[in-house]
């Protein structure tokens, strides 16, 4: 029982600090609830180091099936019967 209430008072501890921490501000805001844009996108770099046993060259490399890319899909309606969206991907 000792255990248990160890283990409760930890998850109690944990749930009060993430309930203080501050909330990160938004990156994009357009200050109109009918407009908005999301970023998103990933990175996928890699090392690669290649030995012929006679020299060694090392390389940063990207994927080539998955490769790094940024991303904005902007949306907005304009009024109850048109929207508009765009979707930028580089």
């Amino acid at each position: 029982m000792q255990r248990i209430e160890k283990i409760d008072a930890k998850q109690k501890k944990m749930e009060a600090q993430q309930a203080s921490a501050p909330v990160p501000a938004k990156g994009v805001s357009s200050g109109n609830k009918n407009i908005s844009l999301e970023v998103s996108g990933q990175v996928n770099r890699a090392a690669l180091m290649v030995d012929d046993g006679d020299r060694t060259k090392f390389f940063h490399v990207d994927n080539d099936n998955s490769s790094t890319r940024i991303r904005f899909v902007g949306k907005g309606r304009l009024n109850e019967d048109f929207s508009v969206g765009a979707l930028v991907e580089v």
